[in-house]
């Protein structure tokens, strides 16, 4: 992901309108392109080394990762207290895998979450052209995490794209009352779309461009259930930290999960997270990798998309935290892989929760794996 940028355009034709978009060449080996039923944005990026909608190898994930992170370690003090915060749902796991990247000696990791817990919140902020727009940031339990954020001067941003800024306005105003000794907010991101600079952040990205869209019929007839139907805290759902009250680093004893030698030579594996629980399926991933499994990484998400562009299927199911939430799951289709493992933080699932049952149609063995920290 180094050497000289040469730009170039592109112009894609959705069935939502027409997207025109002026970037380097790095764009193409990180990105495809798909569309939404969203009035408000009608296009989405689809991310070839994110691990949400597209099923990537381990090492070629951290790998980009790592690019980003390369950018984020020249803004930073080593020496100096850092928070680094990734936005849920789809950079959960680009946060962590960029901080564990990060050569700090004192800084921690916690991510934001759509999910209503008991524990005392930090903020909360929204992001207006999603389909799920509300984020809730939780306080820290650890104290020496609490010693951290309440002496860093520098807060790191992540999210998979920036594209006005909007996003990381909201938060960071949230932040400057909340933690009013931070001097330095740095946003990173694999895209940044922004024209103008937003309230004296630093912005760092793998590639920065121009997009325009010239919106056309918004696609999408179906309907679906995005917000939660319930209010009630979900703490029994969520018992483990894997983020959401911060972490300095991650550490599981996979082989007390999985034996590899269990996975056949030649067996094509998926690793599959759910919704937010990203990064500790991805460090499962990356071990299997290591012990020499075929395997690749890939999320379900919240976000309703067409079969559309680098979209090319879709499955549709309830979420496994019981909020009765439509979930996705795109780009696999039948016999693409032999054995798929899905990987929850809830220690059950919802009854309603059906797609183990749907993937017995796609691979030879379809696994279910609760992990706890």
């Amino acid at each position: 992901m180094g050497g000289e940028r040469r730009p170039v355009t592109l112009t894609i034709k959705l069935t939502t309108g027409e997207l025109t978009v002026k970037a380097n060449d790095e764009l193409t080996g990180l990105i495809g392109f798909g569309s939404r039923a969203n009035e408000k944005r009608g296009f989405v990026f689809v991310s070839k080394v994110l691990g949400k909608h597209v099923a990537v190898v381990p090492s070629v994930m951290e790998a980009a990762a790592a690019s980003l992170a390369g950018l984020v370690e020249m803004e930073i003090v080593s020496s100096e207290p850092v928070v680094v915060i990734g936005f849920a749902e789809t950079a959960t796991g680009l946060g962590n895998c960029i901080h564990e990247q990060l050569k700090t000696e004192r800084s921690f990791y916690i991510h934001t979450t759509r999910y209503r817990l008991s524990s005392p919140m930090m903020l909360q902020f929204s992001e207006e052209h999603c389909h799920a727009p509300s984020h809730y940031l939780y306080d820290v339990k650890d104290a020496d995490l609490m010693t951290i954020l309440h002496t860093a001067k520098t807060v790191i941003l992540i999210d998979d794209e920036i594209t006005t800024g909007g996003t990381i306005r909201n938060i960071v105003l949230r932040l400057r009352e909340t933690l009013p000794h931070v001097k330095r907010y740095v946003a990173a991101s694999y895209l940044n779309w922004m024209s103008e600079p937003v309230d004296d952040i630093t912005f760092v990205s793998l590639v920065h461009g121009e997009v325009h869209f010239k919106k056309g019929r918004v696609s999408g007839a179906n309907s679906f259930t995005s917000v939660c139907r319930h209010d009630g805290h979900m703490d029994d759902v969520l018992p483990y930290n894997f983020g959401r009250f911060g972490v300095r680093k991650t550490a599981l004893d996979f082989s007390a999960v999985l034996d590899p030698e269990q996975l056949a030579t030649g067996k094509r594996v998926l690793v599959l997270g759910t919704g937010e629980f990203m990064y500790v399926p991805f460090l499962f991933a990356g071990w299997l990798e290591q012990n020499g499994v075929d395997v690749y990484y890939q999320s379900t998400t919240r976000s309703p998309l067409n079969v559309d562009g680098d979209i090319k299927s879709a499955i549709r199911f309830k979420d496994n935290y019981g909020e009765d939430i439509d979930n996705f799951l795109y780009n696999v289709t039948p016999a693409m892989y032999d054995v798929i493992l899905i990987c929850y933080e809830t220690p059950v699932v919802a009854d309603n929760h059906d797609l183990p049952y749907i993937l017995c149609g796609y691979a030879a063995e379809v696994r279910e794996v609760f992990l706890k920290y």
